[in-house]
């Protein structure tokens, strides 16, 4: 438990409301490369929003090295768990044709004439959201789970398995 309260108090939680494009741009520098799982996305056709829950995995919280070799060594992070709503939404369509189940959000891009969010998520997905304005919120939620980075001299990664 106080691990968790420390966790809390060296990062404040965020929100971000995007109404224009550079807003959205914000928010995308924020989310790039983090995940999140198809099957949790909530569509909520009568009041027009689109939930996106995902995971924070790359944010600067508090990490514990857990092994430190001469060239990598892998921290262990607790997982910042945030939400990304589109309110207005007309309708969304997500091709994935990965079905891999986690995808990672890479970048975004608003078309204000056609009215249509781009998020580009992998080479092999297409993910765009359809509105009426563009009202996006981002919202950290707090922390649950621990994920772990292998880091070297000139690279990171991580395999997105999160673990409570």
């Amino acid at each position: 438990m106080a691990g968790k309260a420390a966790a809390e108090e060296t990062h404040e939680l965020g929100c971000i409301v995007a109404t224009t494009a550079n807003d959205l741009l914000s928010i995308a520098d924020r989310l790039h490369d983090e995940y999140f799982d198809v099957d949790e996305i909530a569509w909520d056709e009568k009041a027009r929003t689109l939930d996106i829950p995902f995971r924070r995995i790359f944010h600067d919280g508090p990490s514990r090295r857990i092994k430190n070799r001469l060239i990598y060594w892998v921290d262990e992070v607790d997982v910042l768990r945030c939400s990304l709503r589109f309110l207005d939404v007309v309708t969304y369509t997500l091709d994935d044709r990965t079905n891999i189940g986690a995808l990672s959000l890479n970048r975004f891009h608003y078309d204000e004439k056609r009215g249509v969010v781009t998020l580009e998520c992998c080479e092999e997905c297409g993910f765009s959201i359809r509105v009426d304005g563009l009202r996006a919120e981002y919202r950290e939620m707090g922390y649950r789970g621990k994920a772990r980075i292998t880091r070297g001299i000139c690279w990171d990664s991580n395999s997105s398995q999160v673990y409570e």
